[in-house]
């Protein structure tokens, strides 16, 4: 496996339609210019191709509110399920599934959560737990 630094700010050194499938997890939130790099990404992937967005800062997070009371937060851009959906579609993608996900923090080597993170799954799946947890997930496909 090879990997390399960007030279661009949004634009990737692929040609069009070179990927069946594209995994961004913990990014999206973090580009300069999202809109830019949710084009770049519909143009690398094939026809029919999947896109697949995991740990999207959610908005209405719980551990987010948390970090933010003391300044300790780096997400400047928060996302919604529907609203993740809705840039999605804007910019030629089919949104598959989404879903919120981690509930309990990520730290799992703290005794407290490592054994809170055993409910992590069921916490995750229903309401209204679910509406709190840290992330979003989602699948989309692109459009033709």
């Amino acid at each position: 496996m090879r990997f390399s630094q960007l030279d661009h700010h949004s634009r990737l050194p692929y040609e069009d339609e070179t990927f069946d499938a594209v995994i961004g997890s913990g990014v999206l939130e973090h580009v300069r210019m999202e809109a830019e790099s949710l084009k770049e990404l519909y143009r690398v992937l094939k026809n029919r191709g999947v896109l697949i967005l995991t740990f999207l800062p959610n908005r209405y997070s719980y551990t987010e509110w948390c970090c933010r009371r003391p300044g300790l937060s780096h997400h400047e851009r928060l996302y919604t399920v529907r609203g993740i959906r809705r840039t999605l579609m804007h910019h030629g993608f089919a949104p598959l599934r989404a879903r919120h996900h981690q509930f309990v923090p990520a730290q799992r080597g703290e005794t407290l959560f490592r054994h809170l993170y055993r409910l992590n799954g069921a916490l995750e799946s229903v309401w209204p737990t679910s509406l709190l947890c840290a992330n979003i997930m989602v699948v989309a496909g692109k459009q033709e």
